[in-house]
């Protein structure tokens, strides 16, 4: 007959830090360097009410390394986003953090399309 595994009170610690480190190790994932190339104002939509009319979003060109990636903000009210300033972000899942340059605002926007980018106009590479 065998005993039921037990766990001893000197195992019982290390066994807890760990999970609960697990979660906090794997959430934090680094900020990567992006560049804002480009806004447009695009139609998303209409709003309904006494007049009807489109609603225009803003969609942002980001280049990260050799990715352009096409972005929307999901909150409207979002802050701008600086041209030809470098901005951090984090990807997740299909939304993307964006924090600023100045690490003071993060705010999540939506992937619209990413697709490889050509040579840098700047550098040429």
């Amino acid at each position: 007959m065998t005993t039921p595994f037990r766990l001893r009170p000197a195992m019982l610690a290390p066994v807890l830090l760990a999970a609960l480190a697990l979660p906090l190790l794997a959430h934090d994932r680094p900020f990567h360097r992006a560049q804002v190339l480009r806004m447009r104002a695009d139609r998303c939509g209409y709003k309904n009410g006494h007049k009807s009319r489109m609603i225009l979003c803003r969609d942002y060109t980001l280049r990260a390394g050799d990715v352009l990636y096409t972005i929307r903000p999901k909150d409207h009210h979002a802050r701008l986003l600086p041209l030809d300033q470098p901005v951090f972000y984090r990807l997740d899942k299909y939304r993307m953090k964006v924090e600023f340059a100045d690490r003071t605002h993060k705010k999540t926007y939506l992937i619209l399309g990413e697709r490889p980018a050509g040579p840098s106009p700047c550098t040429g590479k």
